[in-house]
């Protein structure tokens, strides 16, 4: 089990949500930029850091390089929000420029505003996929994609993971006439719980009971060599 350090305890007795866009919670949302002062930074992509999420849920949030930042939230409105009770793991990055990445995105952009405020603004793309803007308050930007950069012209929507959430199993399903080659199951930090290289079908299961319950990804690859990223949250 992983240890914490605890860098905020504000005492709430409850979690407001207020009126939120439903969207916020609904998707995977990929890190495509983080703007600072102006500048963009992309995030990294390699094995150690194949991608970068952020996870939004009831009562909070919880996003990671290598290291992972996990925060309560409180709405306030029906777009801002400030964190309390965040901490983060002592996962470290062993590739440098993760290490970089990781400190602008996750100590820059969101540690060190803990007691500011947050906006999010969600719009829709022409290609279909939604784009969410988390700004803080020195008006640097997260921007995030319902599709992965790699993947913004392929149809997310191509297979369907069911139950979601899951306890026991998870059912992979193609919804039109393309196989799937291969699967992989990753947590949030990118770490590999699970694979299977050889299915050429376009159905599928897998066991998850013994997963630890949180949040998941399951890597699509199918025989035209595309790759969805699916979400699923483990009970």
């Amino acid at each position: 089990m992983k240890k914490y350090i605890i860098l905020l305890i504000l005492v709430f007795g409850f979690t407001k949500t207020n009126a939120q866009d439903p969207q916020l919670f609904e998707n995977t949302w990929y890190l495509q930029n983080v703007i600072i002062d102006g500048n963009s930074n992309i995030p990294p992509s390699n094995d150690e850091v194949p991608f970068v999420t952020v996870a939004f849920d009831v009562p909070g949030f919880e996003t990671a390089v290598c290291d992972v930042l996990s925060s309560d939230i409180n709405f306030i409105g029906s777009n801002e929000f400030t964190m309390f009770n965040a901490g983060t793991t002592f996962d470290d990055c062993q590739n440098s420029m993760n290490t970089d990445f990781e400190i602008l995105y996750l100590d820059d952009f969101y540690i060190n505003h803990i007691n500011d405020l947050f906006s999010y603004d969600i719009i829709d793309e022409t290609n279909g996929s939604k784009t969410l803007t988390v700004t803080n308050i020195s008006g640097n930007q997260a921007i995030y994609n319902t599709m992965l950069l790699s993947n913004s012209e392929f149809e997310a929507d191509t297979f369907s993971v069911f139950p979601n959430p899951a306890s026991k199993e998870i059912f992979i399903h193609s919804r039109v006439d393309i196989k799937i080659d291969a699967i992989e199951v990753v947590d949030v930090n990118g770490k590999s719980i699970f694979s299977d290289n050889h299915l050429k079908t376009s159905k599928t299961s897998i066991k998850i009971e013994n997963l630890k319950t949180g949040i998941y990804f399951i890597l699509i690859n199918n025989e035209k060599q595309e790759i969805v990223i699916k979400k699923f949250i483990k009970e």
